[in-house]
């Protein structure tokens, strides 16, 4: 501002001002000296006398600009100025805010901390999925060693209070600062006793944070593996997940459901998140607490199982499967009334409580190489040929065609020859005269070959109508349970085969598909929906394992689940109960006689379903009981088991057996 009024002055002086010698290194302008004494002044030769004044002794210089460059000069500070005047005023009236709001968010430091999740109990109240206490351990992000070396050394000098797995010590070390928070966890499973030492030393290291909070504990999954099925496990947020998520539960980190019931109630059951802002000085150091938010736990969720026969039902197929040295297999139990699922049973399983601790590379890998697949839910997500349990629709289907009546007799020899094929009995020499009934009993492939497809005066329903009525009883789509992952199957029809396999649809595919043989394919969980409606008598309805969300405080009733009907076939009871008949036939004396000795009706059907020939059939069950106002359908599936009647059976048996002691009146 001297320099600016230094040329004011100058300004008024016509053609030229005068400048101290303390400026001359500073202007780098052209130089004229001149020495002026008290008395006489000496000119250089040829200047003339300015104004012909004598002027005082002093030292000076003299520097000639023109009038133009100085306005030049001051136009151009006139100019800077206002921009940085205009700047000024944008800044202050328009961004004033955010940048107030910045320079608030560099001194306050907010923390957030995960709520507990919400308890899963039975349908009885029985706790099956709580959590247990957890200490992490955490540091500020700007006290975080820069250098692999300097964290090398900071983690040396820590690990005397605190014990680090070799995991933890390698995220720590490639740890990319610039993608994380206000704090960066060093251990989320910090003991009690490495928690008081860390509390002792705080002084030496006052940037550390213990945070407590909650890990989840899987209780019911020591007396019954195949509840991880069920319950699923947790897990880091995917990408997909951390974009639906708000931002304190990302800031949170808490870790989120992905599978099972964690993954479909993980937003009930995850709650509200809690946070701490607390003030720090410019070294990040934590001055005093602004405000805290407490953590909000989750929704308890009850569910439709029953954990004492979830238990019992994965015994009874464990000791089957024990028994004829297989592995895999799965049981599912249903009230028909409403399509709550009782028990859900996918064999073999695994304990969700290692992904709790945190599963190591090695581990995860047996787990996914494993030929078995224990990660893979069979009941809702595995697919299998259908076998003789298809039988109840095709002969529902032949009904409602008018194909035949409950009457309608077939000569059954040993099978059906159609040109150069023959399509076989199970029973060589063939059953005889059979009807309805007893083509369900015995499971007559012959009776449903000439339903299906057609035989003699018999026309048959037709491959189409067949497949229209598998998926009114549910086949070939979601069915809607409330689990992730639940396969559609696949029921088959000529413009499918066509387009798929670019083949011609001939009348032996009819045959095998009226059978539940060829390309059709179900899950066990679509097998007992479908029976379910024989067992009531005219509802599909949406399996489903919630019964209601609480409140954990005040135990108050959050959501509900209202049963759904899929389909009513209450306009066709009569043909129903025809099924039904042919289904209690089979426990009187049919394939399913090893039932009729429980002190309960039961009715049922066995099924064998081919796959692969060089591998031993698929072995199914599927009835319900008590035949008159039946409470519990259950469907049993062992891979490569056999003769379902030889070795499903036996399961369902043990499992009817129990109901009747433990839950009927």
């Amino acid at each position: 501002m001297c320099l600016a009024h230094h040329i004011i002055f100058a300004m008024s002086r016509n053609d030229y001002f005068r400048i101290p010698t303390r400026l001359t290194k500073t202007m780098r302008l052209s130089r004229t000296y001149a020495r002026h004494e008290a008395d006489d002044l000496v000119v250089a030769p040829g200047a003339e006398r300015y104004g012909g004044e004598k002027k005082q002794s002093q030292e000076f210089i003299g520097i000639f600009i023109s009038e133009k460059r100085l306005w030049m000069v001051w136009w151009g500070i006139v100019i800077i100025c206002g921009v940085l005047l205009l700047r000024l005023g944008y800044l202050q009236l328009f961004k004033g805010r955010a940048y107030l709001a910045r320079a608030e968010s560099n001194r306050l430091v907010t923390v957030y901390t995960p709520a507990a999740r919400g308890f899963i109990y039975d349908n009885h109240k029985q706790l099956l999925v709580e959590n247990s206490a957890q200490f992490s351990l955490k540091i500020d992000v700007s006290h975080v060693p820069k250098t692999s070396e300097e964290r090398k050394a900071y983690l040396a000098k820590l690990g005397i209070l605190v014990p680090f797995s070799s995991d933890e010590q390698d995220v720590f070390l490639h740890l990319d600062t610039t993608q994380i928070g206000d704090a960066v966890t060093l251990t989320n499973n910090l003991s009690y006793d490495a928690m008081l030492r860390v509390q002792s030393e705080h002084y030496r290291y006052p940037n550390l944070q213990i945070v407590e909070s909650t890990k989840r504990r899987y209780v019911g999954i020591q007396d019954a593996t195949s509840f991880a099925h069920i319950f699923g496990y947790l897990g880091a947020p995917s990408e997909t997940q951390l974009a639906q998520m708000t931002m304190p539960d990302v800031a949170s980190k808490a870790p989120v459901g992905k599978t099972g019931l964690e993954k479909t109630y993980d937003h009930e059951l995850r709650g509200v998140p809690g946070a701490l802002t607390y003030e720090v000085d410019v070294l990040g150091n934590k001055k005093r607490v602004i405000s805290q938010e407490i953590a909000q736990p989750g929704a308890e969720l009850i569910l439709e199982i029953d954990a004492d026969l979830q238990r019992f039902a994965e015994h009874a197929l464990a000791k089957e499967l024990t028994s004829i040295d297989r592995t895999r297999g799965v049981v599912v139990a249903m009230d028909p009334r409403n399509g709550a699922i009782r028990a859900m049973v996918s064999l073999p399983a695994y304990d969700p409580n290692i992904f709790v601790r945190g599963i190591d590379q090695a581990s995860y890998a047996a787990l996914t190489s494993n030929p078995d697949m224990p990660l893979f839910p069979r009941a809702v997500a595995g697919t299998y040929p259908s076998g003789s349990t298809f039988k109840l629709i095709t002969g529902y289907a032949g009904l409602m065609e008018r194909v035949i009546t409950s009457r309608t007799t077939v000569l059954s020899t040993g099978g059906i020859a159609i040109n150069q094929w023959f399509f076989p009995d199970w029973k060589a020499g063939g059953h005889g005269v059979t009807n309805l009934r007893k083509a369900l009993a015995e499971s007559v492939n012959t009776y449903f070959y000439a339903v299906g497809g057609g035989y003699k005066n018999i026309k048959g329903v037709g491959a189409d109508a067949l497949a229209g009525y598998a998926q009114l009883f549910g086949l070939g789509s979601s069915l809607g349970i409330d689990l992730p992952s639940e396969a559609t199957g696949l029921v088959p029809t000529p413009a499918w085969k066509e387009a798929t396999k670019h083949e011609k649809w001939y009348i032996g595919d009819t045959y095998h598909f009226a059978i539940g043989q060829g390309d059709i394919l179900v899950t066990p969980l679509q097998v007992a929906a479908y029976t379910s409606v024989f067992a009531n008598g005219s509802k599909l309805y949406q399996p489903h394992l919630k019964t209601r969300m609480e409140n954990p405080s005040t135990g108050e009733t959050i959501s509900i689940f209202t049963p759904h009907v899929l389909h009513d076939f209450s306009d066709n009871a009569q043909y129903i109960h025809d099924i039904r008949d042919g289904m209690r036939a089979a426990v009187i004396e049919g394939s399913a006689r090893r039932l009729s000795f429980l002190p309960i009706e039961v009715a049922g059907k066995t099924g064998t379903a081919q796959w692969n020939s060089t591998k031993e059939n698929h072995a199914w069950f599927t009835g319900f009981a008590p035949y008159n106002n039946a409470e519990l359908v259950v469907t049993v599936l062992i891979e490569e088991g056999g003769e379902g009647s030889s070795v499903s059976v036996p399961v369902a048996r043990d499992i009817f057996q129990w109901y009747a002691d433990h839950r009927m009146q």
